[in-house]
Order: C-alpha cells, then structure tokens, then sequence
C-alpha cells in the first residue's frame, strides 16, 4: 500500500511540471494522458520559398521534451500526390539557428529528404528535426530560419506557406 501511494503521489506531481527530470514518467503521462497543447506549433509564420530570405521568429519557449519538426504547411485542398505520393526531388534548402544572449548555441541546415504529414487542419512536409534538450539545452531561444535555396517550382504548386516548428510525435 505504501508503495501505491507514492506511485501515485509521484504520477501526480509529475502533471504539476510540463518537463519532469523523470524522462519515463513524462513520457508515460504524455502517452496515456496528452497535454492538450502538446503538439500545437510553438511558433507559425509566413514564408515566401521562391527566394532567399531570413525570417526572425522571435523567441520560442520549449514546454516538453522530446522531438520537434520545423517544416512548412499549406493549405489541405491542394492536389499534394506529387509531393506525397512521388518522391519530390526537393530543392528547398532551409537554415536554423537559435540564439542564447546574442551567441549561437544550435545550427542545422536541411538536406533533399524531407517528411510528408496530413494534418487536420492543414498538410505538409517536416523538413529539419533537433530535440530538446538534447540538441537544445535551453528553454527559452531567439530563432531565425533562412531560406538559403529557394524552391520556385514548389512555390508556385503549392503556395502560401506557413513556416512552424511544433513538437514531433516519437512515434
């Protein structure tokens, strides 16, 4: 009985903190028991793909551990076959960077593979992967994406763009 209670007591005070030091149990009470805002974007902007350009985010306050995806999304009533179901020699070539008192703590550029999703509200492609805190050891960053190879063609099919960078499910 003892042993139950301060399971329970444990399970319990794990909900109070969004990121528990226990990984298990955070990832046990995030698995049976989601938090509504798990995967809602942290950040969401629009993003021009035909040219180079630099995008400020601002700052970006991670909630949970785990995965995160920064990729792009447009709208569901596009005919995406091309994209999803053909492999798309993707050209789009993006650059994150975030920032720590003016100093750069993580960089990662993407590569031609790229990941389609279908969403509910909206489709698209997760194109950069880093985890947090693993790759990212602090909570609270400055953020710029950079369009570093614009991909015209893209563009043009499947325009507008949203940039985002939300938690990615482990599975």
């Amino acid at each position: 009985m003892k042993y139950f209670l301060l399971s329970l007591l444990i399970f319990f005070v794990s909900f109070t903190y969004p990121i528990s030091n226990c990984d298990a149990i955070s990832s046990i009470r995030e698995f049976f028991f989601p938090p509504k805002d798990l995967f809602h974007s942290l950040v969401e902007a629009p993003i021009d793909i035909s040219s180079t350009n630099k995008i400020n985010l601002g700052e970006i306050k991670f909630k949970y551990k785990g995965s995160y995806a920064l990729g792009i999304s447009y709208k569901k009533d596009i005919d995406d076959k091309k994209l999803h179901w053909e492999k798309y020699s993707l050209k789009l070539r993006l650059n994150i960077k975030f920032y720590a008192d003016n100093k750069l703590i993580f960089e990662k550029e993407s590569t031609e593979n790229y990941s389609p999703y279908w969403g509910q509200e909206d489709n698209g492609i997760h194109i950069i992967y880093f985890n947090y805190p693993k790759d990212i050891s602090r909570r609270k960053l400055m953020c710029t994406v950079e369009v570093v190879t614009p991909d015209r063609e893209l563009n043009e099919q499947y325009k507008p763009f949203k940039l985002f960078i939300r938690r990615n499910s482990g599975l």
